[in-house]
C-alpha cells in the first residue's frame, strides 16, 4: 500500500511546484486527529471541510473491499482532471471547439466557439483506507489547489445535492403541498452550509413524484386518486387509442349538499388553462344561507353541444331522482343554454 501511495506521490510532484508558491497548501485541515469507524462518516466529514474552505471534493475512486481485499477511497478536487473531448484547450479555462455550419449556407465553413470548463488539472488528492483494525485512515497525498477557493458554492451542483435526511424532508413536505420556496428556507434554516438551489428542489420533487407514481401514467394516477378519496368519476375514451377525451368528478360530500340545496346551480368554463388544453367546467351550488359549494368538476375536449349533454347526464344522475334546480346561471355560453334549455 505504501508503494501505491509513493507512485501517486511521484505523479502530482511535479504539478504541486508549479503551484506550491501561489496557493496554500490544506493538508493539516485535511488531517483528523484520529481514524473513523465507518467509510461514509470520513467522506462526510472530509466534504465537510472542503465546503468550510469553499472547495467541492468529489469521489474519484471507490472500493468497498472484500475478503481479500481492504477498502479503499480516494478524493479529489471536482476540478481534477482535464477535458477528454475531441476539442483541444487553448487557454485557462477555455477550450476551442470546431462547428460546422448547416449545409444550406454558401459557404462550408468552421467557426470557433468559446466555452468555459470547471476542469482544470488540480492536484489536490487524498486516499483513504481501511486498515486491519477495521478503522478508515485519512492521508493527504497533495493538500494544494492549483486554483483559488470558489467565492460561494451556489454554482456547484454536486455541493448543493440533498442527503437523505434533506431528502425526506423535501418528500414530508411535498405531501403536505408545501411551496418550493418554502421548503428551500426550511433546508437552509436546518443547516446554514446548505447551498441547495430551487433547482435542486425541483428535481427532488420530479423525482419523488415518479416514484410514487409507481409506473402510472398521469390520467391513471388521476383516476387512482378520485377512487382513493371516494369521488364519483365517469369518463369517456376514443374505443381505438383508449384516450381520455372527457372527465367528470364529484365528492359524495358535494352530492349530500347538492341534494339539500339544489334550487340555484352556477356553471361556468375556463378557456384551456391546463397542459392539455382542455376545457373545466366547474359546477357551483348555492345554500340557503348565500354561502357556495362546488358540485363536481368536469374536463371537457371541446366546448360543444353534444360535450355539455354528457356533462349535465352525469350532473342530472348525481340527482338521482332529487329535486331538480330551479335556476341555471351561467354566462352567454349558447351551447351550454340550449343543453340546459
Amino acid at each position: 500500500m505504501e508503494d501505491c501511495i509513493a507512485m501517486v506521490q511521484e505523479e502530482v510532484e511535479q504539478e504541486v511546484m508549479s503551484v506550491s508558491i501561489l496557493f496554500p497548501d490544506y493538508k493539516n485541515a485535511f488531517t483528523p486527529c484520529r481514524p473513523f469507524p465507518y467509510r461514509e462518516s470520513t467522506i462526510s466529514w472530509l466534504q465537510m471541510i472542503g465546503r468550510e474552505n469553499k472547495f467541492v471534493l468529489v469521489t474519484k475512486h471507490s472500493n468497498v473491499g472484500g475478503i481479500k481485499r481492504r477498502g479503499r477511497v480516494k478524493l479529489a478536487c471536482v476540478r481534477s482532471g482535464t477535458y477528454r473531448g475531441m476539442s483541444q484547450r487553448v487557454g485557462k479555462g477555455k477550450v476551442t471547439k470546431i462547428v460546422l455550419k448547416p449545409r444550406n449556407e454558401e459557404e462550408d465553413e468552421t467557426r470557433r466557439t468559446q466555452t468555459g470548463i470547471k476542469k482544470c488539472g488540480c492536484p489536490f488528492f487524498i486516499n483513504i483506507k481501511k486498515n486491519a483494525d477495521s478503522l478508515w485512515y485519512v492521508t493527504v497525498i497533495c493538500g494544494r489547489h492549483n486554483h483559488d477557493p470558489a467565492k460561494n458554492l451556489d454554482d456547484h451542483s454536486f455541493a448543493g445535492r440533498l442527503d437523505k435526511g434533506e431528502q425526506e424532508v423535501v418528500v414530508q413536505m411535498t405531501k403536505g403541498n408545501v411551496k418550493p420556496r418554502y421548503i428551500i428556507n426550511t433546508l437552509k434554516q436546518r443547516d446554514v452550509t446548505n447551498v441547495s438551489t430551487m433547482q435542486t428542489i425541483y428535481n427532488a420533487r420530479q423525482k419523488f413524484r415518479i416514484e410514487d407514481a409507481g409506473g402510472m401514467t398521469q390520467m391513471q394516477q388521476l383516476l387512482h386518486i378520485l377512487e382513493k378519496n371516494k369521488w364519483m368519476s365517469w369518463h369517456r375514451k376514443y374505443p381505438d387509442t383508449n384516450v381520455v377525451t372527457d372527465l367528470f368528478w364529484s365528492h359524495l360530500d358535494s352530492i349530500k349538499s347538492l341534494r339539500c340545496f339544489s334550487s340555484v346551480i352556477l356553471m361556468d368554463c375556463t378557456y384551456k388553462i391546463n397542459r392539455y388544453r382542455m376545457s373545466l367546467l366547474e359546477i357551483v351550488g348555492i345554500t340557503s344561507t348565500h354561502l357556495t359549494f362546488s358540485v363536481g368538476f368536469a374536463f371537457i375536449s371541446s366546448e360543444t353541444h353534444e360535450n355539455y349533454v354528457w356533462a349535465l347526464k352525469n350532473l342530472r344522475s348525481i340527482l338521482d331522482g332529487w329535486h331538480k334546480p330551479d335556476v341555471f346561471v351561467t354566462d352567454r355560453e349558447l351551447d351550454l343554454i340550449s343543453v340546459i334549455e
